[in-house]
């Protein structure tokens, strides 16, 4: 119920925004001085085809700031009054009540509130991205950091996704895969070193990262063990104990 009433009566205090205004331009400003946070800046900016008035658009982080800097109160009470409302609503709850009263306590607080807009999804089909390579300076930082990404044509419930799981999580998402054992392990390279998946359930737009946190002075023997690992896989594939282990 309270949270209904808040939801509903939401005052937005000014003094609020500001605040939290205060806190994201600190956040943006020390984010441009990140190795992580600029290598992820260029890439996104690479492969992002999005026009700036566009909702798909990846904006950068001196746009970001500047977005913040610009946003006023009203925007905030606007946006709220126009997309703040009821419609396909879902609820969930886990713990120890009455179903009864919380249903109650629902129809009570979503009754004659006006209609959200009708949500629809953006679409975000997939796009071939020409390959280019990036080299940020940023002196005043103990730790390079090291990314790749590469855009894959691929949906979760295509016949291939399970195997590509698989092989992503034998070659750089655990703490016994081949990037972790040879960069980190055997040559002492990395800090840490991964390699991530992220497989969309909507369309088949996917994109395969690969990372790695070392020292400035390993970069270049950083990014050739990490090519040769993965051309390794490319060209024998996993053991059978391999794969029987991280099935």
């Amino acid at each position: 119920k309270l949270v209904l009433e808040i939801l509903r009566g939401a005052s937005l205090p000014a003094d609020e925004l500001e605040k939290y205004k205060t806190q994201l331009v600190t956040a943006y400003q020390n984010a441009m001085t990140e190795p992580t946070e600029l290598v992820a800046q260029a890439l996104t900016q690479h492969e992002n085809t999005w026009p700036k008035d566009d909702i798909r658009y990846v904006p950068t982080l001196q746009e970001s700031l500047e977005e913040t800097k610009a946003l006023t109160h009203n925007d905030v009470l606007e946006f709220y009054e126009q997309f703040y409302g009821t419609g396909n609503v879902r609820f969930s709850a886990a713990g120890s009540f009455n179903p009864d009263v919380v249903q109650q306590a629902l129809v009570e607080g979503l009754n004659q509130w006006k209609a959200a807009p009708a949500y629809v999804r953006p679409e975000n089909p997939y796009h071939q991205v020409e390959a280019k390579e990036f080299s940020i300076n940023t002196p005043d930082k103990a730790n390079a950091f090291y990314m790749a990404k590469q855009s894959l044509p691929l949906q979760d419930s295509d016949a291939d996704f399970p195997a590509l799981y698989l092989a992503n999580y034998m070659l750089g998402q655990s703490e016994t895969s081949r990037l972790w054992n040879r960069v980190r392990v055997q040559d002492g390279l990395s800090y840490d070193v991964r390699s991530m998946l992220n497989t969309s359930s909507y369309e088949p737009n996917s994109t395969w990262i690969f990372y790695a946190i070392h020292a400035p002075e390993n970069s270049a023997k950083v990014a050739a063990a990490m090519q040769e690992e993965i051309q390794k896989v490319l060209t024998d594939g996993f053991t059978e104990e391999e794969v029987t282990q991280a099935v």
